[in-house]
Protein backbone atom coordinates (compact mmCIF):
# COMPACT_ATOMS: atom_id res chain seq x y z
CA UNK A 1 0.00 0.00 0.00
CA UNK A 2 1.12 3.46 -1.13
CA UNK A 3 0.63 6.84 -1.33
CA UNK A 4 -0.01 9.79 1.27
CA UNK A 5 1.64 8.54 4.76
CA UNK A 6 -0.66 10.04 7.24
CA UNK A 7 -0.27 10.78 11.12
CA UNK A 8 -3.62 11.20 12.91
CA UNK A 9 -3.44 13.03 16.45
CA UNK A 10 -6.66 13.17 18.47
CA UNK A 11 -7.16 12.45 21.73
CA UNK A 12 -10.16 10.39 21.16
CA UNK A 13 -9.48 6.95 20.18
CA UNK A 14 -12.68 5.70 18.38
CA UNK A 15 -12.45 9.09 16.63
CA UNK A 16 -8.79 7.79 15.65
CA UNK A 17 -10.31 4.54 14.71
CA UNK A 18 -13.03 6.03 12.72
CA UNK A 19 -10.44 8.46 10.84
CA UNK A 20 -8.07 5.89 9.79
CA UNK A 21 -11.15 3.39 8.37
CA UNK A 22 -12.41 6.80 6.19
CA UNK A 23 -9.13 8.43 5.14
CA UNK A 24 -8.28 4.46 3.95
CA UNK A 25 -11.11 4.06 2.17
CA UNK A 26 -8.92 5.95 -0.34
CA UNK A 27 -6.31 3.74 -2.31
CA UNK A 28 -4.11 7.41 -2.17
CA UNK A 29 -3.96 7.64 1.33
CA UNK A 30 -2.44 5.14 4.08
CA UNK A 31 -2.33 6.05 7.77
CA UNK A 32 0.78 4.80 9.20
CA UNK A 33 0.50 5.72 13.02
CA UNK A 34 -2.56 7.16 15.08
CA UNK A 35 -1.75 8.39 18.42
CA UNK A 36 -2.93 10.50 21.37
CA UNK A 37 -0.74 12.94 23.11
CA UNK A 38 1.57 15.43 21.59
CA UNK A 39 4.76 13.15 23.17
CA UNK A 40 3.37 10.57 21.02
CA UNK A 41 3.24 12.22 17.85
CA UNK A 42 6.56 13.84 18.27
CA UNK A 43 8.18 10.09 18.73
CA UNK A 44 6.07 9.46 15.17
CA UNK A 45 7.56 12.12 12.99
CA UNK A 46 11.19 10.87 14.21
CA UNK A 47 10.79 7.46 13.47
CA UNK A 48 8.20 6.74 10.59
CA UNK A 49 8.05 8.12 6.92
CA UNK A 50 5.17 11.06 6.92
CA UNK A 51 3.43 13.27 4.17
CA UNK A 52 0.64 14.25 6.44
CA UNK A 53 0.09 15.29 10.47
CA UNK A 54 -3.70 15.11 10.80
CA UNK A 55 -3.94 17.20 14.59
CA UNK A 56 -6.71 18.29 16.45
CA UNK A 57 -6.53 21.47 18.16
CA UNK A 58 -7.23 20.36 22.06
CA UNK A 59 -5.29 17.15 22.51
CA UNK A 60 -6.40 16.59 25.99
CA UNK A 61 -3.83 18.60 28.01
CA UNK A 62 -1.89 19.68 24.89
CA UNK A 63 -2.12 22.34 22.43
CA UNK A 64 -2.64 21.21 18.69
CA UNK A 65 -1.03 24.60 17.33
CA UNK A 66 2.18 24.12 19.75
CA UNK A 67 2.22 20.18 18.37
CA UNK A 68 2.15 21.99 14.96
CA UNK A 69 5.14 23.97 15.73
CA UNK A 70 7.31 21.43 17.08
CA UNK A 71 6.59 19.08 14.19
CA UNK A 72 7.47 21.60 11.73
CA UNK A 73 10.79 22.23 13.35
CA UNK A 74 11.70 18.94 13.01
CA UNK A 75 10.67 18.14 9.96
CA UNK A 76 9.72 21.14 7.45
CA UNK A 77 8.59 19.57 5.18
CA UNK A 78 5.64 17.56 6.79
CA UNK A 79 2.09 18.97 5.93
CA UNK A 80 -0.58 19.48 8.71
CA UNK A 81 -4.13 19.46 8.57
CA UNK A 82 -5.88 21.14 11.90
CA UNK A 83 -9.13 18.80 11.91
CA UNK A 84 -10.95 20.31 15.35
CA UNK A 85 -14.69 21.20 16.50
CA UNK A 86 -12.90 24.75 17.09
CA UNK A 87 -13.88 26.84 14.10
CA UNK A 88 -13.97 30.44 15.40
CA UNK A 89 -11.84 33.06 13.81
CA UNK A 90 -8.69 33.16 16.35
CA UNK A 91 -7.96 29.35 16.14
CA UNK A 92 -8.13 29.17 12.55
CA UNK A 93 -5.81 32.48 12.41
CA UNK A 94 -3.27 31.27 15.11
CA UNK A 95 -3.47 27.40 13.43
CA UNK A 96 -2.59 29.60 9.88
CA UNK A 97 0.02 31.47 11.18
CA UNK A 98 2.11 28.57 13.17
CA UNK A 99 2.24 27.08 9.35
CA UNK A 100 -0.79 24.70 9.06
CA UNK A 101 -1.47 23.74 5.50
CA UNK A 102 -4.80 23.12 6.18
CA UNK A 103 -7.97 23.83 8.61
CA UNK A 104 -11.22 22.13 8.75
CA UNK A 105 -13.84 21.47 11.29
CA UNK A 106 -14.83 17.64 12.40
CA UNK A 107 -18.52 18.15 10.97
CA UNK A 108 -16.95 18.10 7.23
CA UNK A 109 -18.01 14.80 5.28
CA UNK A 110 -15.80 11.86 4.67
CA UNK A 111 -15.42 13.40 0.94
CA UNK A 112 -13.95 16.68 2.33
CA UNK A 113 -11.73 15.34 4.64
CA UNK A 114 -10.26 12.67 1.67
CA UNK A 115 -9.70 15.82 -0.41
CA UNK A 116 -8.27 17.60 2.49
CA UNK A 117 -5.63 15.19 2.96
CA UNK A 118 -4.87 14.65 -0.66
CA UNK A 119 -4.61 18.55 -1.21
CA UNK A 120 -2.10 18.87 1.86
CA UNK A 121 -0.32 15.27 0.87
CA UNK A 122 0.38 17.53 -2.53
CA UNK A 123 1.89 20.24 -1.28
CA UNK A 124 -1.13 22.43 -1.46
CA UNK A 125 -3.12 24.06 1.02
CA UNK A 126 -7.09 23.19 2.11
CA UNK A 127 -9.19 25.82 3.98
CA UNK A 128 -12.92 24.08 4.58
CA UNK A 129 -14.48 26.45 2.29
CA UNK A 130 -17.36 27.97 5.09
CA UNK A 131 -14.09 28.78 7.11
CA UNK A 132 -12.79 31.23 4.47
CA UNK A 133 -14.05 34.12 5.39
CA UNK A 134 -12.04 33.89 8.43
CA UNK A 135 -8.53 33.81 7.00
CA UNK A 136 -8.45 36.66 6.04
CA UNK A 137 -6.95 35.02 2.72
Amino acid sequence: MGGIRVLLVDDHEILRDGLKNLLERSSSIQVVASVGTAGEALRRVEEVALDVAVIDLSIGKDDGVELLSAMKALKPDLSTLMLTMHLDEESVIRALDAGADGYMGKIATQEELIRAVTAVGKGESYLQPSLAPLSRI
